[in-house]
């Protein structure tokens, strides 16, 4: 790889644009590329890990980034909603206010 178009960090070839952009956003974020550069990769690591919802438990959810948390939500909001429009078991139970089991 000619040395114009990449640069060797951590041992990983990141091309010259990509590696400007990084260095801006660790720029903004007040915080050193290697440490950005770290959260990127164990973001990417902890996405991974969260395509299987069954196995991800509260605490690995929390570390998850922000974006990550809203989409699960979106998705599970969308499943919830399917699950209801297509499903009338739950219009059975009674809607008013005091109910005994």
């Amino acid at each position: 790889m000619p040395p114009t178009t990449a640069c060797v960090r951590h041992g990983l070839y990141i091309p010259q644009d990509l590696l400007a952009r990084i260095k801006e956003i660790a720029r903004r974020e007040k915080t050193s590329i290697n440490k950005k550069i770290e959260r990127i990769i164990q973001e990417w690591f902890d996405f991974q890990k969260s395509k299987d919802l069954d196995t991800l438990s509260r605490e690995e959810f929390h570390r998850l980034p922000a974006w990550r948390k809203k989409q699960i939500l979106a998705e599970q909001a969308r499943a919830a909603l399917s699950f209801y429009t297509k499903e009338n078991e739950w219009a059975a139970f009674p809607t008013d206010d005091v109910h005994e089991y």
